[in-house]
């Protein structure tokens, strides 16, 4: 329980500002016993702080605990330290783009050293490397979580397997839709072994990623019917994340159906709570969320938002590059700026295959319709292709850019094969009809009506 967390975490931190203001120690055991002590307690923080919910404090804690266990050189506590951070997760624990390698080189290098008789260790080191190389990656996520699930499998472990099987979704959610039936076995696994043993943490997580897999059929409504059973069964540590995350799906729900300032209007109080909680990446999350209804809304004065949202978008872009490049390019575009979207737009850069690639790509098929590279497009048509039926960003319950059939309209149409854009923009109206969103079917239409005209897509620049 939260509370009970909260109250360890109050607890411990006062412990070890005693410990901080001991004397010197007359002898080197006596030295060593405190630093052991140090150590065990700074490991407990970082797991009651973890279930609390307090993500900045548990991973600001887990460094001080890898220092100390590094200055030990004793490797259970090395392993201890760098697996301290055990709560089941909702929502990233790492800022956006950011890659920590001095912990991704620490967890590898303990890992080296752990022998074949203690396949706990290299389960929770596995389990916690998955994670922290998901945007980065893909290949080391997958062969960490995949092997993860086998030992924790030969052990018969609930507990290693409910924190594996959260490593392997991570992973299996930054692909395309050719794996994400997989979240439904994972959903469906971790659930069952979460009831059957009592884990009511990974019961909640469970709900969740069965929540994604139902978004990655479309069913807004049964992906809600998780969300809530998610909330009602999230232990307290869980539960301010978890309506949050019902709070962002309203937001969305508001956004697919048209009601733009019903949309902002949910978004705002869940955006003020997350940034108040300290969630990672939460600037970077509102930027997108303002975007997204920008970029559906045909209303007048457009242009002038997206001004303005570009001019709060370039931060982002000057601290990330390439990152963050198609949604900025995007913006500059809508404000009327090709020229200056060009000088920062890179589409020979790989957009890196993790959960933002579906949503970036797509952007960088606009912009090549919008900026008249027909390389790009036909390069874009390609990976899109196998997306049909999606909507780029629906999967992770917080945003959306519409059905992807539409951009490959787009695509088809720029690229001389009005056949194709058709059927596409047809598509496009099915995918709309059935999440509820009357303005995105009324595009389409009129996208399929008018593709021979020499300007044609989604409402404009």
């Amino acid at each position: 329980d939260a509370c009970a967390y909260g109250e360890a975490s109050i607890l411990l931190t006062s412990a070890l500002a005693v410990i901080g203001r001991t004397p010197a120690r007359d002898s080197p055991g006596r030295a060593a016993g405190y630093d052991e002590l140090r150590l065990d307690l700074l490991c407990m923080l970082v797991s009651a702080q973890g279930h609390a919910g307090d993500v900045r404090g548990a991973r600001q804690s887990r460094v001080l605990a890898i220092r100390l266990a590094h200055q030990l050189g004793n490797r259970r506590g090395l392993t201890r330290a760098y697996t301290a951070y055990d709560a089941p997760t909702l929502w990233t624990t790492r800022e956006y783009q950011e890659q920590n390698q001095e912990l991704i080189a620490g967890l590898a290098s303990t890992l080296a050293l752990v022998p074949p008789d203690d396949p706990v260790a290299r389960c929770r080191l596995l389990a916690t490397l998955a994670p922290e190389t998901e945007a980065t990656d893909a290949q080391r996520t997958d062969e960490a979580s995949g092997e993860a699930i086998e030992i924790a499998n030969r052990l018969d472990d609930p507990v290693l397997l409910c924190r594996a099987l959260n490593a392997r979704y991570r992973y299996i959610a930054m692909l395309g839709p050719d794996r994400w039936g997989e979240l439904d076995d994972l959903g469906k696994r971790q659930l069952d072994v979460a009831v059957t043993h009592g884990l009511t943490a990974y019961r909640t997580q469970a709900h969740h990623i069965l929540c994604m897999a139902q978004l990655a059929r479309n069913d807004l409504d049964r992906a809600q019917w998780h969300l809530d059973r998610a909330a009602e069964h999230a232990t307290s540590g869980q539960l301010g994340l978890a309506l949050a995350i019902i709070g962002m799906f309203k937001g969305l729900r508001e956004l697919i159906a048209g009601r733009f300032a019903a949309a902002e209007a949910a978004y705002a109080p869940i955006l003020a709570e997350l940034r108040h909680l300290g969630s990672p990446g939460i600037d970077e999350v509102d930027l997108l969320i303002r975007f997204c209804i920008e970029h559906a809304r045909p209303e007048p004065g457009r242009q002038q938002r997206m001004a303005a949202l570009a001019a709060l978008a370039r931060p982002a872009h000057d601290r990330y590059g390439d990152a963050v490049a198609e949604p900025y390019v995007r913006l500059l575009i809508a404000a009327g700026r090709p020229d200056q979207a060009r000088t920062v737009w890179h589409p020979g850069t790989p957009i890196p295959r993790d959960h933002y690639w579906f949503r970036w790509t797509a952007l960088r098929a606009e912009n090549a319709v919008h900026l008249g590279d027909l390389t790009t497009a036909a390069v874009c048509y390609q990976q899109l292709l196998p997306w049909q039926g999606h909507l780029p960003g629906l999967l992770h319950a917080h945003i959306t850019l519409g059905p992807v059939d539409h951009t490959l309209g787009d695509l088809a149409a720029a690229l001389g094969s009005p056949t194709r854009a058709s059927r596409h923009y047809a598509d496009a109206m099915v995918v709309a009809e059935r999440v509820g969103a009357p303005h995105w079917m009324a595009r389409a239409r009129a996208a399929g009506n008018d593709i021979r005209e020499p300007s044609h897509g989604r409402a404009g620049a």
